[in-house]
């Protein structure tokens, strides 16, 4: 399989604390600001997939050597793809707070405050689901969806953190911790180089050849937006965000 990426990306950030320290207590206070800046076109078979699965002389080996094609949409085929410009603004500010209250039990106390901000596109080629609407793709900056913004903005993402340390004897130590951590975006798969108008796929038809793919039709391109042309994806699978859903995060904890 042909897999091809034009990857390139900038990251800049800013980040800044203050610590002050009163007896016993240290109390740490911060702000993390960044932008990402993506350039990406991903293809997966630029130059062509194919299936020979034995349909035309019940051996695979066979219809390799002949030349024929299993026709199989998604996957006997090729795939285009547009470069896309998308950018991303990340706030995080924490605040953290360590009592050591006696000499054997030390105790943490914090929380981050997140704000991920969005994918946006510099040329608004980008969609979003809306499950609510019959035909549920949409465009950014559309009638259905006028925002740029492929995910609504959270304002309360806030993970708390606790942490516990006690001695119990010279060489016993309990120490124990909780804390929520809200996921990078880049975890899951998003983002408008993922969007179906950035990218198309061109199935191979029945009687295709190796010589002769397409029997003489073009490659498809990806649609951009063209929001009459929407509707081809219709009863195909296709991936976008929905505004509306939930942040991702984990729960961990220790004890050791």
């Amino acid at each position: 399989r042909d897999v091809t990426t034009n990857d390139a990306a900038n990251n800049y950030a800013i980040s800044a604390s203050l610590t002050r320290i009163v007896g016993r207590q240290t109390l740490k206070v911060g702000a993390d600001l960044r932008r990402y800046d993506f350039r990406r076109a991903l293809t997966v078979s630029a130059s062509g997939l194919f299936v020979f699965a034995g349909i035309f002389t019940d051996n695979p080996i066979a219809d390799f050597v002949l030349g024929d094609v299993t026709p199989v949409p998604g996957s006997s085929g090729f795939q285009t793809a547009v470069n896309s410009h998308a950018y991303q603004w990340y706030q995080g500010y924490f605040a953290n707070d360590t009592v050591q209250f006696s000499r054997k039990l030390t105790m943490n106390l914090g929380v981050r405050w997140d704000i991920p901000g969005s994918y946006t596109e510099a040329d608004d080629r980008n969609t979003a689901l809306l499950p609510q609407l019959q035909s549920p793709l949409v465009l950014v900056r559309s009638a259905q969806y006028p925002s740029r913004h492929d995910l609504e903005s959270h304002y309360r993402l806030f993970a708390p953190r606790l942490g516990l340390a006690y001695q119990f004897g010279v060489q016993t130590v309990v120490r124990a911790g909780y804390g929520i951590n809200f996921l990078p975006q880049g975890v899951g798969v998003a983002g408008p180089s993922y969007s179906p108008i950035n990218s198309a796929e061109t199935d191979v038809p029945f009687g295709g050849t190796l010589s002769n793919p397409l029997l003489g039709s073009p490659v498809l391109q990806p649609i951009g937006r063209n929001e009459s042309a929407l509707s081809t994806f219709i009863g195909q699978s296709t991936q976008s965000r929905i505004p509306t859903q939930s942040f991702p995060y984990m729960q961990q904890w220790n004890l050791d």
